[in-house]
């Protein structure tokens, strides 16, 4: 092994081992604390006759960890980081959001739609006609919503829909089956005594991305 490319590292526990940044910032396999301590310290150390390899051990009880492939963690770090992260999608083809919300947020793999009214993108008025009208146009904005996050109503996985009189369910149901196929998402359907600006229905729905390749 090669001199340690950090002047310090921390002090810590042996046990199991799990992906984790080094301090000299890439990415090797850390000990997961367990009931048994160990003084010795960790020090992240590189092959000299292969810099591309991250190799970890501790100095006083020398358990020798796996050596890793830098680029090859350092992409599954990243992936692994990206599940945790929220990023907003906003589509100019939705109404925009009247309040402190987002009209989608991406987390990992899935995409939450916010709920969705009646609204004509253009106008921002509720738009014309029974409630049949009403829930093509929420399908629609939904559709918007999920096309600027990059997916497709296909691939919405669960929905909920919101009426104010479930005697609208039949014509509801009707009009919402249109814009789906089989394997149909998880819905419920609820009444409530009222929503925004006096529509008829809201529908929420929960989309998923297709899995990311299998880490190296």
């Amino acid at each position: 092994m090669a001199a340690s490319d950090a002047s310090a590292s921390a002090r810590g526990v042996c046990g199991p081992t799990r992906l984790s940044k080094l301090p000299d910032g890439h990415v090797g396999q850390e000990r997961v604390p367990t009931n048994r301590r160990c003084r010795g310290t960790r020090r992240p150390r590189r092959p000299q006759s292969n810099p591309g390899l991250l190799c970890v051990r501790c100095d006083l009880c020398v358990r020798s960890w796996n050596c890793l492939d830098a680029e090859i963690t350092d992409a599954r770090y990243r992936r692994e980081e990206a599940i945790l992260s929220k990023t907003p999608v906003s589509s100019p083809d939705a109404p925009k959001a009247i309040g402190p919300y987002s009209q989608a947020v991406r987390a990992g793999q899935l995409l939450f739609a916010s709920g969705q009214i009646p609204l004509d993108p253009a106008s921002g008025s509720i738009v014309e006609g029974d409630v049949t009208a009403q829930t093509r146009r929420v399908m629609e904005n939904l559709r918007a919503v999920l096309k600027a996050g990059g997916l497709s109503l296909a691939d919405v996985v669960r929905t909920t829909i919101y009426l104010i009189d479930l005697n609208d369910f039949t014509k509801v149901n009707d009009a919402y089956g249109s814009y789906f196929e089989e394997p149909y998402p998880a819905r419920a359907t609820v009444q409530v005594a009222r929503l925004p600006r006096d529509a008829r229905i809201e529908i929420d729905a929960i989309a998923a991305y297709p899995p990311p390749p299998p880490a190296l």
